[in-house]
């Protein structure tokens, strides 16, 4: 099991590494900034996305629940959703499956206090992208933002229909 989750690493990492080099002018022009949403219960973990988010000087949404973060993801569409595991209610899977459906396919990030290999590898089943420690490390949180955001914009048509200024 373990030789199978360093694969999917590798093949991650390798991902990651071929987006920062197949960057276009054009499109870091258009998106110069991720467009992503919280989709938290608020307290601190709230206060510690915004303010880390706005220290990268980027933009974030927050929703309260599931369904409001859905109906946000139809009108608006993101390329990085952060999901707080407790936010999503008893099961967080089927909001992961759900939103990491959605055209084009968002990174779904989830916020969880027991990050661990297990839980990683079952986030990647249902189509989510990685797990954030919570409480937050802003520049850690930040990182992994920016390599989903990588990964969103490899998509064929990812960057044309991102949001326009």
């Amino acid at each position: 099991m373990e030789k199978v989750v360093e694969r999917i690493r590798a093949v991650v990492d390798t991902f990651r590494r071929r987006a920062r080099i197949r960057r276009a002018p054009a499109t870091i022009a258009r998106s110069a900034v991720p467009r992503a949403m919280a989709i938290v219960a608020g307290g601190v973990d709230t206060a510690a996305l915004q303010s880390a988010f706005q220290d990268a000087g980027w933009p974030l949404a927050v929703a309260d629940n599931t369904t409001d973060a859905l109906m946000m993801q139809m009108e608006q569409r993101f390329c990085v959703i952060l999901l707080q595991r407790e936010a999503a209610g008893r099961d967080w899977r089927p909001a992961v499956r759900v939103l990491s459906r959605m055209a084009p396919r968002p990174c779904v990030l989830l916020l969880s206090q027991t990050p661990d290999m297990n839980l990683w590898e079952e986030l990647v089943r249902c189509g989510g992208f990685d797990v954030v420690r919570v409480p937050l490390d802003g520049g850690a949180m930040i990182r992994t933002v920016r390599a989903g955001w990588s990964v969103w914009k490899q998509q064929p048509g990812a960057a044309t229909r991102q949001w326009n200024h």
